[in-house]
């Protein structure tokens, strides 16, 4: 999931995120899941 989410919003390619150090692909999907809570928070405020 998370190297096809840094293919679509980064235009990275999955073999980049997946050849990153370990410690650096532990923070890329840290902050991707980040970003999908702020997404998901902000569509439900827009739905009330």
């Amino acid at each position: 999931m998370y190297a096809h989410y840094c293919l679509h919003r980064f235009n990275k390619f999955p073999h980049e995120f997946l050849n990153l150090p370990r410690r650096e692909k532990l923070f890329v999907c840290a902050s991707i899941d980040i970003m999908i809570e702020d997404e998901k928070r902000e569509r439900d405020k827009l739905k009330k």
